[in-house]
């Protein structure tokens, strides 16, 4: 079975197009958007992380209304140690990692300077 179809410009070959079924599409578009989606920032994150001149992490929280107590608990630390990581500049990666599986985010969202 072969899915490749060849377009030719006066007879020359120009492009190769790869055919798929539309389900084996639709299903593959799914996913590549939900890939993008777990990737992105959204809009309101970032604008309360500028104007409020703070961590990624503090605007992940506020937006997802979430206190330093409940991510804290979820991560099992004291909301002090919790406040010292949101004010940080830098978190080693295995910290971002138990942030985002608390704020039930993607780690990549959390890195912006990955």
């Amino acid at each position: 079975m072969n899915n490749v179809q060849i377009i030719k410009t006066n007879n020359v070959p120009t492009y190769a197009v790869w055919v798929l079924p539309y389900q084996d599409y639709k299903k593959l578009s799914h996913q590549l958007s939900q890939e993008a989606e777990s990737e992105t920032i959204p809009h309101e994150v970032v604008s309360y992380m500028v104007d409020h001149e703070c961590s990624i992490v503090k605007a992940w929280r506020v937006c997802l209304k979430k206190t330093q107590k409940e991510i804290a608990e979820k991560i099992g630390i004291t909301q002090g140690s919790y406040s010292a990581i949101e004010n940080s500049k830098t978190n080693q990666k295995a910290t971002l990692d138990k942030l985002a599986s608390a704020l039930g985010i993607s780690t990549v969202q959390l890195d912006i300077y990955e």
